[in-house]
């Protein structure tokens, strides 16, 4: 039994023995042929992609924060300091999606109403009697559109006086007046226009007794005188006596008779009828003036414009017994803006290229998956730092028909800016190369492993594709592999 274990490891040693030796001539031994193969560099491996057949598009995607086409903030009416300081809302007439229209009275601030109108230039001053602009363009036709005929002389005439009144006296006020005294400053117009009045009335009596005729007894009276004369010194004549003092009576009642006869001199009463025209004249222009600047006024505030109207309620921050002035956040009363809705996107600035005027953009509401059709209307000629990305945006402007109650969302915007008519042939654009002579080609490989050069037509560049067609009879199939690297 002993001698039959040493046989057995015997054995076993001579045959690990041998697989040894079989190992070591396996690795150290070989031929010139294996020699020369292990000595050449490994071929290299060639980094391949799969050419497709899809509809390609040039898309940016973005985000759009949907907002009114225009709004205006509501601060509230200018207050006197001496009559309580900035005021206190003492009324609120709208609530937040309300539409309104011209001549809405929207809030009321330490009694004062403030009402909205369109138009497209805001308000800059107080609006009152004389003053003209577009601003008062704007009041007139708002009043227009009230029902009451405001004209459209753009000037605060009698017509707009008597509409602003109509105005606030249907909502329950009354306009304040251009100056507190201009009743007294009126009734003192008018009494000076009838003391000048008066005065010329004295004037011009006194230029037409000066101008009056004598009466015909005085005058016949001076005509018989001169016959008595004349009789008198015939008398003397024929008796031969001294015709001296006969001749000299004749004079004197000649005289007489011509200063009475002759034409009045009424110099001084024209020139005194004269001054008081002129006087006449300055008062009644006085009082001109004094009742063209009388009248309401529109404080500033009490009327506001939007750009267009019916308008919509945006937002109340008003509540009645609140001054404005304490809200530490300088937040409106009220925000009134137009129905129409805008998107406003931003265009990083390495795809300006790809958007222009008229791009077509969908609009995606992620949380429903509503998704409606706009338009690219404008695109800003200045960068803007984005909160969101390292690279500068161009802000831009989409239109489309929005939801009303997708004013204030956030969209997810995908424009297209141009796509191919159908299915083409698309390879990376890595995999596309250029000859010496300017052909574009691609190098396909086969499953043989074998490289074929296919010289290609390139078309529509987008998302890291280009579109390809082979050139002539050359072969490009939807599948094959191309060299990319």
């Amino acid at each position: 039994m002993k001698r039959r274990n040493v046989t057995l490891v015997a054995g076993l040693i001579a045959l690990i023995a041998v697989a040894a030796t079989s190992w070591w001539a396996g690795t150290t031994v070989q031929s010139p042929d294996q020699a020369a193969a292990r000595a050449a560099p490994p071929e290299p491996l060639a980094v391949t992609a799969t050419v497709e057949r899809r509809v390609l598009s040039a898309t940016v995607i973005t985000r759009a924060d949907v907002l009114p086409a225009g709004s205006v903030d509501i601060v509230g009416p200018t207050m006197d300091t001496a009559l309580g300081g900035p005021g206190v809302v003492t009324g609120v007439f709208v609530t937040r999606g309300d539409e309104v229209g011209a001549g809405a009275r929207l809030v009321e601030v330490s009694c004062r109403p403030v009402f909205v109108f369109a138009g497209a230039t805001p308000v800059y001053r107080a609006m009152r009697p004389g003053v003209s602009g577009p601003d008062i363009a704007q009041l007139q036709a708002g009043l227009n559109v009230t029902g009451c005929d405001a004209g459209d002389s753009a000037e605060f005439d009698e017509a707009t006086k008597a509409c602003v009144d109509q105005l606030y006296t249907n909502a329950g006020y009354q306009a304040e007046r251009n100056s507190p005294t201009e009743a007294a400053d009126i009734t003192a117009a008018q009494a000076a226009v009838v003391d000048a009045e008066d005065a010329l009335a004295v004037a011009e009596l006194s230029l037409w007794n000066a101008a009056l005729p004598p009466p015909g007894s005085a005058v016949a009276a001076a005509e018989s005188a001169v016959n008595d004369a004349q009789r008198a010194l015939d008398a003397a004549t024929a008796a031969g006596e001294d015709t001296g003092p006969a001749r000299e009576a004749l004079g004197v009642a000649r005289a007489s008779r011509a200063e009475l006869t002759a034409a009045p001199d009424t110099a001084l009463e024209q020139l005194a009828v004269e001054q008081q025209e002129r006087a006449v004249d300055r008062a009644r222009q006085a009082l001109s003036e004094v009742e063209a600047a009388a009248g309401p006024v529109v404080l500033f505030g009490e009327i506001v414009f939007v750009a267009e109207l019916p308008a919509r309620i945006d937002a109340i921050n008003a509540t009645v017994g609140q001054s404005p002035s304490a809200d530490t956040s300088n937040r409106p009363l009220v925000v009134v803006s137009s129905r129409d809705l805008r998107a406003h996107i931003s265009i990083p600035q390495t795809d300006r290229g790809l958007v222009q005027d008229g791009t077509i953009v969908e609009l995606l509401y992620e949380a429903t998956g509503e998704t409606i059709k706009g338009t690219v209307v404008s695109v800003g000629d200045e960068l803007e730092s984005s909160a969101t990305s390292a690279i500068p945006s161009y802000p831009a402007t989409v239109d489309a028909e929005f939801p009303a109650d997708w004013s204030g969302l956030n969209l997810r915007a995908t424009l297209t800016s141009a796509r191919t008519e159908g299915e083409v042939l698309v390879v990376p654009l890595a995999a596309v190369t250029s000859s010496t002579n300017g052909q574009t080609r691609v190098q396909v490989h086969r499953d043989d492993a074998t490289l074929v050069t296919v010289d290609v037509i390139t078309g529509l560049v987008a998302d890291g594709f280009v579109e390809v067609e082979p050139v002539g009879e050359a072969r490009l199939d939807a599948g094959d592999r191309v060299v990319v690297g």
